[in-house]
């Protein structure tokens, strides 16, 4: 993209796919950039093993940590990478105190750098037992490089892989029968061999017990030959990784929308990863999420910006289809509507047998699992489960130049949403106002670059502003709520009674409880369709809260009561559930919730007073304030409201020195007197 080359950072994350030694690689690249935290979630979402870029002279960054826990949700091994190795102040011993510290996992370095320059590197291949040299006065790309072996005669380069190998043969002993074997037999650690040694780290990198480490320079292509060896060699290909989906699709094809891109020439571009079965250009593909039959038009394989049209392709593979236009980020696409019942079957026949039959006739004798009342969407949801979104930290309002363009600005921001799941856009029909919502400031200046340049619509963006929670004070709250209407001929009426409850656990809303469903016989006996009524009305009425419309979280909802008339809808079900919750919440002392983030300066020692004197003026807890290498790392605990155009500050502040990162940290209860601040700039009233 034309912004990335101007601000010199990843925006959205690229694929490219080529050969190495027999072995073929789908490599994503991704953002490091917290604005963009949901290009990496989607990409982790499909990827069999990582590649974790440190900066060797910074160790782990607290965006490091946001990525790492990203990638431990999804349980993918990780190979770490220290990069920028020719640094002055790089080091590569407290990089590995780091990453253990922080990351809290076990580090086995198999690369050890022991000097580097701007032209040279020298390494040592602990594995093999082989020093690695690369000189750029003789080989200027960095592509040759010589391979020594390490003799007992180099006392001092033999101490050091020695001091290393019996790390990595002492932690793997206790992960691998075979290494275990020559532990016991006392066969000394430089005679153990290298094969050994590789199929046990394999095994333990792909479990997640160690993480293996190695140092270069990217830049001067030093070192990244023994890092994509070690791909081959340690993280895990696609028939290693068990998905339990797959399973339920047989010989059909199963595969994950994970990105769209709208292409200039190309059209909308859609990126898949294929799990199972097998995708051929030119043929009809079936949509379970959408419940929609498509043609694909063409299938590429990417490199980068530039496409190459393939016949077909495999499970493993990611690939890109064209043709493609109801297709959404998440959704589980197979080769035909029979396949994807089959599919569905499979799993409910799967589901039956681990549940066993005692359970299985109790589940039957109740309409929970009417087959008519289950939807195919969520079962698609349980085979093929999609990508979780962060929720929004900034909101503002955005406008067209005039009302001639409103409808390419909505085309643009319609087009913008598929790309980015990140991107809320709303329709305030009380001020008639299009709210655009995102990750943070950079996130919506690029956006509104984006549709300037690429959709040719100069529109005006309003104030940023934070978006913030509402949450719940009181313990229980219980309403009854009744509903007893005529609509036309038809009479409906709803009797139910629901409890909410503060869960700081329950971040976000997924499913209402039903409590005491055994002494209780009006529940004994509902059917899931009213479930997923009563749960989609309780979704619309936790979606905008009772003091200034934020959406409230931390709260667990458990129906107690429910009776129904005969002939009554699922909507007037839904609209009673709704009204129940806004009443109970109207009752329960609601709360405003502030987003706080997690901080970190990296800042030379002169300069330090002046940036914690701004921090103190900026509501901050301060965590932490480290020395390491002649620099000066703060930690600490800031509202994102405080932090408003912090970079343009800091810049001042030190002179354009120092650099910061942040993450959400979490969301928390205002003061009295913030809250009501926020109320009064909201409605321009004090509450």
């Amino acid at each position: 993209m034309d912004q990335e080359r101007e601000r010199g950072i990843t925006i959205t994350s690229a694929a490219v796919t080529f050969d190495w030694n027999k072995h073929r690689i789908n490599l994503l690249d991704t953002p490091g950039h917290i604005d963009f935290t949901v290009e990496v979630e989607r990409c982790l979402r499909v990827l069999d093993g990582t590649v974790t870029v440190l900066d060797a002279a910074a160790g782990v960054e607290a965006q490091t940590l946001t990525v790492w826990r990203q990638a431990e949700r999804y349980n993918i091994p990780s190979i770490i990478y220290l990069n920028k190795m020719d640094k002055p102040n790089a080091d590569f011993q407290q990089c590995l105190q780091s990453i253990e510290d922080k990351l809290h996992v076990k580090t086995m370095p198999i690369y050890v750098p022991i000097s580097c320059d701007r032209n040279s590197l020298k390494q040592i291949d602990v594995v093999g037992k082989n020093l690695l040299t690369w000189d750029l006065t003789e080989s200027p790309d960095g592509r040759k490089f010589d391979i020594k072996k390490i003799s007992e005669a180099d006392q001092t380069l033999w101490e050091e892989m020695m001091k290393w190998r019996t790390a990595i043969v002492e932690t793997i002993a206790d992960f691998d029968s075979k290494l275990e074997d020559h532990v016991l037999s006392n066969t000394p650690v430089a005679d153990i061999p290298a094969i050994d040694l590789v199929q046990g780290l394999r095994q333990a990198t792909i479990d997640r017990h160690v993480v293996p480490v190695m140092g270069g320079s990217s830049l001067r292509n030093m070192g990244i030959q023994p890092l994509i060896d070690s791909i081959c060699l340690y993280l895990p290909n696609p028939g290693d990784r068990n998905f339990e989906f797959t399973k339920f699709y047989g010989k059909d094809l199963c595969a994950l929308v994970f990105k769209i891109v709208h292409h200039k020439e190309r059209g909308t571009l859609t990126f898949l990863r294929i799990y199972n079965g097998e995708i051929k250009g030119k043929t009809n593909i079936y949509n379970v999420n959408q419940n929609v039959s498509e043609k694909v038009t063409r299938l590429l394989q990417v490199y980068a910006d530039s496409f190459q049209e393939i016949p077909f392709s495999g499970p493993g593979n990611i690939v890109c289809v064209t043709g493609l236009k109801s297709v959404r980020t998440g959704d589980t696409i197979t080769s035909s509507q029979p396949a994807a019942r089959r599919a569905r079957k499979n799993m409910l026949k799967v589901q039956a047998e681990e549940l066993g039959s005692a359970s299985q006739q109790a589940i039957q004798s109740s309409n929970l699992c009417d087959e008519d009342d289950i939807d195919e969407d969520d079962i698609s949801d349980s085979i093929l489960a999609g990508i979780q979104i962060p929720p929004p930290v900034f909101f503002c309002s955005i406008e067209s130049p005039s009302m001639s363009s409103q409808r390419k600005m909505e085309l643009a921001l319609e087009c913008l949403q598929r790309e980015d799941p990140s991107l809320h856009v709303e329709f305030k029909e009380e001020t008639s106002q299009t709210i655009l919502s995102g990750m943070g400031e950079l996130h919506m200046e690029v956006i509104k670059n984006r549709i300037i340049k690429e959709y040719k619509v100069d529109v005006d963006l309003g104030p940023l502003q934070v978006a913030y929670r509402e949450a719940i004070s009181r313990k229980e709250v219980v309403h009854n709520e009744n509903l007893d209407t005529w609509i036309g001929n038809q009479h409906h009426t709803v009797n139910l009674t629901m409890a909410i409850n503060h869960n700081p656990a329950a971040e976000k809303f997924t499913h209402v409880k039903i409590a005491n469903k055994e002494k209780n016989p009006s529940l004994q006996n509902i059917k899931w369709k009213h479930v997923r009524a009563i749960e989609n009305g309780v979704k619309a009425a936790l979606s905008s809260g009772p003091i200034l419309g934020y959406p409230v979280i931390n709260v667990e909802v458990s129906l107690l009561n429910f009776d129904i008339g005969r002939g009554t809808s699922l909507p007037m079900i839904g609209a009673c559930a709704s009204q129940c919750v806004r009443h109970a919440l109207e009752q329960a002392d609601p709360r405003l919730q502030e987003p706080v983030m997690k901080l970190e300066i990296s800042t030379e020692e002169e300069w330090l007073s002046s940036i914690l004197k701004d921090l103190a003026m900026r509501r901050c807890e301060l965590d932490a304030v480290h020395y390491r290498d002649g620099v000066r790392l703060v930690e600490a605990s800031v509202p994102l409201v405080e932090l408003r155009g912090y970079s343009s500050d800091l810049r001042q502040i030190t002179s354009g020195t120092a650099s910061f990162v942040m993450e959400l940290s979490q969301f928390r209860n205002m003061s009295d007197e913030d809250e009501q601040k926020v109320i009064e700039t909201a409605t321009g009233f004090a509450s």
